[in-house]
């Protein structure tokens, strides 16, 4: 940036830009992170009246602000890699090399103890999600540590022990990895909320908890007023209807979590069943709310994804 303001030696313009930087991920992760969404369920459960101070203190805040520091310092130094192997080769460059590996380092630590002190404060139905060997998530955590354990190595011995044997693919392959380590998080982080987008107050598909007897009584679509409006009012749309009512927050037909190939071949009274069993919800899934004509309807709509008649 060729801003006047920054180019001033004595305002320190790297360290004015890194300040800068480090506040802003300060205020967001405090707005869209681990702060106001834990903050919000806490106030309605507990009625408190000290939701700033709680959106700086609660369990997962800090932990979670120290690994996203790590991450950004980590991303920091492995970029800088790429810049300095483009250099021209002068006697400074593995002084330089070895300078930006302590740094990389450096957020290699801080996103470890993070990621630690992190897991240790979500609630214990999240953390089954990452935990033991065949969870939902291990794949994953497992991805990240293997990545962060080969950067680990490659900052150590290339970068800060043997500096002039750094290069461009050493660079590459650093970045590649601190990438591989940054959405291994963000996929746990994201994965580990499931079933809620708010713990304990609200489900991944944006119905409460304290909604559930109700809308078992009274029909999901009661809860979905666009249900309904110029359609025909066969078991198939009425189920295409309540499937996009709770499910298709999560599932989409051939794609992401695809639905159809996990219904396929299966008949209506199956999977009425099925779809019965799941009321009380499984890992990592709301539970699947309705009255039994919707949970029907929701079946018959399945069963016509799979291949059955309409």
């Amino acid at each position: 940036m060729d801003y006047p303001l920054f180019l001033l030696p004595h305002i320190g313009g790297n360290w004015l830009i890194g300040a800068t930087a480090i506040l802003h991920v300060i205020i967001a992760h405090f707005t869209i992170g681990g702060g106001l969404l834990i903050v919000v369920t806490e106030q309605r459960a507990a009625r408190r009246d000290d939701l700033f101070r709680m959106g700086f203190f609660n369990p997962t805040y800090r932990p979670s602000l120290i690994l996203r520091t790590g991450i950004a310092l980590m991303l920091a130094g492995v970029y800088g890699w790429l810049v300095t192997a483009r250099m021209p080769e002068e006697p400074r460059r593995p002084a330089l090399v070895r300078y930006l590996s302590g740094w990389t380092l450096a957020g290699i630590v801080l996103a470890l103890v993070g990621f630690v002190w992190w897991q240790a404060n979500i609630p214990a139905e999240a953390r089954d999600l990452i935990f033991p060997a065949g969870s939902l998530l291990w794949r994953t955590f497992v991805a990240g540590v293997a990545a962060l354990a080969l950067l680990t190595l490659l900052v150590a011995i290339i970068g800060y022990l043997a500096p002039r044997g750094f290069g461009l693919t050493a660079g590459i392959a650093a970045l590649i990895l601190a990438a591989i380590f940054f959405g291994s998080y963000e996929r746990i982080r994201e994965g580990a909320r499931k079933p809620y987008v708010i713990h304990g107050y609200m489900y991944s598909n944006g119905i409460r908890v304290d909604e559930v007897d109700r809308l078992n009584r009274e029909g999901l679509l009661t809860k979905a007023r666009w249900a309904g409006v110029g359609l025909a009012a066969t078991p198939t749309v009425k189920g295409e209807q309540v499937f996009q009512a709770q499910r298709q927050m999560c599932h989409s037909l051939d794609g992401y979590l695809a639905i159809r190939p996990l219904v396929a071949g299966q008949d209506a009274e199956g999977l009425t069943a099925f779809l019965d069993a799941l009321r009380g919800g499984r890992p990592g899934m709301p539970p699947i709310i309705g009255t039994e004509e919707e949970i029907k309807t929701l079946a018959a709509y399945l069963a016509w994804l799979g291949g059955g008649p309409r």
